[in-house]
């Protein structure tokens, strides 16, 4: 009976990991552009002055050493 309850975990626990390694493939090969940039769909923005401004944007990218420069990424903004 023990064995058997283990092997349920085993199986859902591999489950678990396939299903999350076939999210990060289709990340990768689906949104991921050209020139190696995540993409977002397009925001259309409009306004009848000179500029557009909005409110602070915050990124929090967790706690990150800064001789890992590894980790480092690239936004790239378009417009």
């Amino acid at each position: 009976m023990l064995l058997l309850v283990l092997g349920a975990v085993f199986v859902l626990a591999a489950a678990g990991l396939l299903v999350g390694g076939g999210t990060l493939i289709w990340v990768e090969n689906v949104i991921k552009h050209s020139e190696g940039f995540y993409t977002t769909r397009p925001v259309r923005l409009s306004r009848d002055s000179y500029a557009i401004v909005s409110k602070p944007m915050e990124i929090e990218l967790g706690p990150i050493r800064l001789s890992d420069s590894s980790r480092w990424g690239a936004i790239k903004v378009e417009a």
